[in-house]
């Protein structure tokens, strides 16, 4: 065991296994190979171990996955307060309420708030589906100012009656009214017109929606790191946004091949293939306005508003995930490995959209990211935005270690004393942290 964690440490804080300067010869066009890393150790693991995490995972996400209704109860929902909006707001055009976040994403649970966005639409464009209503040019000339429309959703939700409606944030950069479902004990958040986020959700569901492992993995770590106090931005630790882009990434990288490609660099015409051709510049763009007017192009493959095409996509995708083989176990204790030892905090930077390594420099250079030893996740549309900005060195510090924590535990070779003696693997994760000692 000492020698366990003497060699892991020595990972820790050499160089990444990770090879940026890949000797290997490719072509601009063709990608995928540029940054894969090794399958984990997991495959050299026993097999009763990965028994034991593959029953006890299962059993897990039994308890934790949202139930049958979930997302239905909360459309319904929306549709009641849509429609009050509608009959007694005098606007003059249409109103949307459109789910994003973890209620719509499909990692969301029963405590997930509801976060939705008001879009307004011309009244031609009133009978488009919730996921058109994105689209740049079904934008109203005259709209309310976002003041006046937060005011009208006030009063309307005092009629329904919601409960604790509060306006304080309708100046902010995307302005939020926040309230309460009392029937459903539900937390809401409505923000005026940020069609960003529609379509950052909807990215995170295509996601989603490729292979089954991934929301199995996304669950158990958003519970773990709940239980152990690591997701928390007012606490310098990272949202659950944030490690869901972990598992997206590391689920890209995994070599000989990796359970998802990368969704903004395939083209139209992708086949499925393991290689790609990388989508040109200009090429099949989706333009859509940041909260700060900044355009953004969220184009991906699979995008379920191009429904002529949408089925074809997920089939291809589908495919392409099931050449990898890996169980639910080897890939959530890989997860752990990744960023616990493999990964290079010091030079790279976690991004989704693109299968070349970012390095820190580009970062620094391009968007004036500073330079540090944290980890940095950059938003996928958003690429300006560090989704890790509010990590200190501490927080950073804690989330590393948990990672290794997690990892011990899985490959049992924990010597934490609060889990020796739990034989089932998933109460040893998520058993709590020890209460911080107080001052005398």
């Amino acid at each position: 065991l000492e020698q366990f964690f003497t060699e892991t440490m020595k990972i820790a804080f050499s160089k990444s296994d990770i090879d940026t300067n890949n000797p290997r010869s490719y072509n601009d066009s063709v990608i995928r190979g540029f940054r894969m890393v090794p399958n984990v150790r997991a495959r050299r693991l026993s097999n009763s171990t990965l028994a034991k995490v593959s029953s006890s995972a299962s059993r897990l996400l039994e308890q934790i996955y949202p139930p049958q209704d979930f997302h239905e109860q909360r459309f319904q929902f929306l549709n009641a307060v849509e429609n009050a909006i509608n009959d007694h707001v005098n606007w003059t055009c249409v109103a949307k309420l459109v789910p994003f976040g973890s209620s719509a994403n499909n990692f969301g649970t029963v405590a997930s708030d509801l976060d939705i966005c008001l879009v307004l639409l011309p009244q031609k464009a009133a009978r488009g589906s919730h996921l058109l209503a994105i689209a740049e040019d079904a934008r109203v000339e005259n709209p309310p100012t976002a003041i006046e429309a937060v005011e009208n959703l006030v009063e309307v939700l005092n009629d329904l009656p919601m409960e604790d409606v509060d306006d304080q944030r309708k100046t902010a950069r995307i302005p939020i009214v926040k309230f309460r479902n009392p029937k459903l004990d539900l937390e809401c958040d409505m923000c005026i017109d940020n069609r960003l986020a529609i379509r950052n959700t909807l990215l995170l569901r295509t996601y989603s929606e490729i292979d089954p492992r991934v929301r199995q993995i996304a669950y158990i770590v958003k519970a773990w790191a709940k239980v152990r106090e690591i997701n928390n931005p007012a606490m310098h630790t990272l949202p659950s946004y944030g490690y869901l882009l972990l598992i997206i990434q590391y689920l890209q990288v995994l070599t000989p091949h990796p359970v998802l490609p990368v969704l903004q660099e395939l083209s139209v015409s992708w086949d499925g293939g393991l290689y790609w051709r990388k989508r040109a510049c200009g090429e099949t763009q989706v333009i859509v306005s940041g909260p700060d007017g900044k355009k953004c192009d969220t184009y991906f493959y699979g995008d379920p508003t191009f429904a002529a095409t949408y089925s074809q996509s997920m089939s291809r995708l589908q495919t392409f995930a099931s050449r990898n083989t890996q169980s639910l176990a080897e890939l959530l204790i890989g997860f752990f490995e990744f960023y616990a030892f493999q990964l290079d905090y010091r030079r790279l930077i976690v991004s989704i959209r693109t299968s070349d390594w970012l390095t820190k420099e580009q970062k620094a250079a391009e968007d004036s990211w500073k330079m540090h030893l944290r980890v940095g996740i950059e938003d996928p549309f958003e690429t300006s935005y560090d989704v890790a900005h509010m990590l200190r060195d501490s927080g950073f510090n804690q989330i590393r270690n948990e990672f290794a924590r997690a990892y011990a535990i899985l490959t049992e070779r924990s010597l934490d004393e609060d889990v020796c003696g739990i034989p089932d693997m998933m109460d040893a994760l998520l058993t709590p942290p020890e209460p911080a000692a107080e001052d005398q």
